[in-house]
């Protein structure tokens, strides 16, 4: 499966399904008079075909409603913009449950800031704006240290081994969130058709970097380090002979806008993924008048074989 399938299989993956609450406290007596509000996800990046937009609808907390009442909102207005000025209107898809609006028509550039508004029947309009990240070369490589007389996770390690750390170059002048990931295919039959592949195509692509001991997924920031050399510990006392596996731990590498970071580095404080459904949870939030994500970020893949 060549390289520009894996990419697009990603927008797929990219929609958090989540419905999430606000992240700044609410009183009760506030929620026995709360109305339902839009939930909107929409995460774009340059090379997606299609920018593709979950809509769905708030919980009440108290009322005779039951979680089965939530449902994907299809008959509401969807719309992009770059200019605030000429809007696009994205197009409801009744299999996929969600609004598609092809690139070819709304091309997503690096730099370049867009504008979301969506409203629908009994509902206010929410609104969001995001900007895509611009991707650097920052040459990310392994780096294997060698160290003794250290602690890792409480253990005093006394003989010389190696540390290996995940290393790049902070791009300076601008603030910058990265994350690291990879793709994992299932095995297909080698009858299969190239539909029935990409419709059976179970692919997890981790947002951030997996570090295989704790399980621990993260995102990165580089305030207060703006220029600096950005180091992660990935695993310590490691085989410098036994680690060429690792060039496949880490693919990709996503340049995220600050709303992407600071929704995802949300969810990595409360233990849970965004490819979840989630329940209702205190969770970052940009949209205007509901609920939800507008996020951009860039994608790189990464080149093997560079260590140090």
């Amino acid at each position: 499966m060549n390289r520009l399938h894996k990419i697009l299989m990603l927008v797929s993956f990219l929609l958090a399904v989540g419905l999430t609450g606000c992240i700044s406290t609410v009183d009760i007596e506030d929620q026995l008079h709360e109305t339902q509000k839009l939930v909107l996800y929409c995460r774009i990046f340059p090379g997606m075909d299609t920018v593709k937009v979950h809509l769905s609808h708030t919980q009440l907390l108290y009322g005779s409603g039951s979680r089965e009442d939530i449902q994907i909102i299809g008959d509401g207005v969807v719309e992009l913009s770059t200019d605030k000025q000429n809007w696009h209107a994205a197009q409801f898809d009744s299999i996929q449950k969600l609004y598609l609006l092809p690139t070819a028509d709304f091309p997503i550039v690096e730099g370049q800031t867009y504008y979301i508004r969506a409203i629908a029947r009994n509902y206010d309009e929410v609104t969001s704006t995001c900007t895509v990240p611009f991707a650097h070369d920052i040459h990310l490589h392994w780096e294997h240290i060698l160290n003794q007389n250290d602690t890792h996770d409480g253990a005093f390690y006394n003989d010389p081994h190696y540390d290996t750390y995940l290393t790049w170059n902070d791009y300076a002048g601008e603030e910058n969130y990265y994350a690291f990931g990879t793709l994992w295919e299932e095995e297909f039959d080698d009858d299969w058709t190239e539909v029935e592949r990409s419709r059976r195509y179970t692919t997890y692509f981790s947002l951030m970097t997996l570090h295989e001991g704790s399980k621990v997924y993260n995102c990165f920031s580089d305030e207060g380090r703006d220029g600096k050399i950005m180091r992660y510990l990935y695993e310590y006392d490691t085989d410098y002979e036994e680690d060429d596996e690792m060039d496949e731990e880490v693919e990709w590498i996503l340049f995220l806008d600050k709303h992407c970071y600071l929704y995802e580095s949300t969810l990595n404080d409360l233990g849970v993924l965004s490819t979840f459904l989630l329940e209702p949870i205190q969770t970052y939030n940009n949209i205007e008048g509901g609920f939800g994500l507008f996020g951009a970020f860039a994608l790189q893949h990464v080149e093997h074989g560079k260590k140090q």
